[in-house]
């Protein structure tokens, strides 16, 4: 795996999300900052929303586990960060 997509990986994973613009901002930013060939970076990523799933009924506790995908309004969000 390149180091652009190792680091890329490593900030999605390590890292809270406020966003999902705000995923794809700092994981462009940071394939920039390890990777001083590439002068931009375009990323898309599907904008799907998903519920957590009340488990109460069933007298179980959801951590933040379970979650349904709604049919609610999504999308694709784009973008380009360059140097």
């Amino acid at each position: 795996m390149g180091t652009s997509m190792s680091t890329m990986l490593d900030v999605f994973a390590s890292t809270y999300s406020e966003s999902l613009q705000d995923s794809l901002y700092r994981m462009a930013m940071a394939a920039l900052a390890a990777v001083p060939d590439i002068s931009d970076i375009t990323m898309a990523r599907p904008n799907k929303h998903y519920l957590l799933i009340n488990l109460k009924p069933f007298k179980l506790d959801n951590k933040k586990q379970v979650f349904l995908p709604t049919d609610e309004p999504h999308g694709q969000i784009e973008c380009t960060v360059s140097r």
